[in-house]
């Protein structure tokens, strides 16, 4: 039993660190469209929906006032 414990944790890597598994988000980003026809700049932390927004290609998110 102890040898299929210490076999299962070598296998699924359990002796890593978490430095080991972390990237970077610094840097340029850019979003593009599955056919490269628009390339944006982007941002993290951010979305698909800011990026258009500040590039003037979507209106604003926010939701209209309620009708009272």
């Amino acid at each position: 039993m102890r040898l299929h414990l210490l076999l299962l944790l070598a296998l699924c890597g359990a002796g890593t660190t978490a430095a080991e598994l972390s990237y970077s988000l610094r840097g340029n980003w850019s979003i593009c469209n599955g056919n490269g026809s628009l390339e944006l700049p982007g941002a993290v932390p951010g979305c698909v929906h800011s990026a258009l927004f500040q590039q003037g290609l979507i209106q604003s998110l926010t939701l209209s006032p309620r009708l009272e």
